[in-house]
């Protein structure tokens, strides 16, 4: 199955935003037992996808990292995103930005407009030469893109389950809530990738971002990380499609809905 895919399961409308509901009982059973937050709620949305070819302020334009991105080659490009919540200081920005250059490989950096203050302009004209800074950009899209090689993610619960179902594997750098648990299970469950080690005054050093991405994307492990991606991404389809797991738990949820059974959590 081609990672393209991108809206194999979903629901399509032309009117409205693509919406993918998920339950993949074979991945999120072990973060339901390990004590993760599980409700009645039988699906998972991603956030809306802008795909619109008129760019305004809330649906920005995607040609510039999709034209972008069709000029590199296959599986040679790291996404970088942390998530719409997260900060970093102008150290860290620093240390990150270095360690993707240092990297020499391609990438898509997204650097949200109240951040981009931060960082300096000696690292900006660094960063031009081998990648895109940009403010936005449609996750699902670029981690569907056949460039993408590699998912740079803070593990909220919606990104990684983007990066699955397009079958990427992730360098993890979590911050608090779900995340250390997600990240935690993306690593040692699920061989999907690896996440970043602070150091001593709690810094996730230029070396330490060097040395994971080059882990997961050129390292002795990399095939194994695109082996359980690629698995990973067919059982999310699976489950998806008619009689999958999440097809059922949808099917159930809106029998239960429309008997008027109550306590239920959406």
């Amino acid at each position: 199955m081609g990672r393209s895919s991108l809206r194999a399961g979903c629901s399509v409308s032309s009117s409205g935003p693509t919406t993918c509901r998920r339950s993949w009982q074979s991945l999120t059973g072990a973060l339901c037992s390990f004590g993760h937050r599980c409700s009645n709620s039988r699906g998972w949305r991603t956030p809306t996808t802008c795909s619109s070819t008129h760019s305004t302020i809330l649906n920005p334009s995607s040609e510039p990292c999709l034209a972008w991105l069709d000029k590199q080659l296959p599986r040679s490009v790291i996404l970088v995103s942390y998530g719409t919540v997260s900060n970093y200081d102008e150290a860290q920005l620093e240390e990150l930005g270095n360690g993707l250059y240092n990297s020499g490989k391609p990438f898509i950096w997204v650097v949200r407009s109240n951040e981009e203050h931060k960082l300096s302009d000696e690292l900006r004209d660094k960063c031009k030469e081998r990648g895109l800074i940009v403010s936005w950009c449609p996750q699902l899209e670029v981690l569907a893109h056949k460039a993408t090689g590699c998912f740079f993610t803070h593990c909220g619960w919606n990104s990684t389950l983007e990066a699955i179902v397009n079958g990427v594997p992730m360098v993890a750098i979590p911050h608090w809530a779900d995340q250390p648990t997600i990240s935690k299970y993306m690593e040692s469950m699920w061989g999907l990738g690896v996440r970043v080690r602070k150091d001593e005054k709690g810094l996730v050093t230029r070396d330490e971002v060097e040395r994971c991405i080059k882990d997961v994307m050129d390292g002795d492990s990399k095939d194994k990380y695109r082996k359980s991606a690629t698995m990973w991404m067919q059982k999310a389809k699976a489950a998806m499609q008619n009689g999958g797991s999440s097809d059922k738990n949808i099917t159930e949820f809106a029998a239960k809905y429309s008997s008027g059974q109550k306590n239920i959590v959406a």
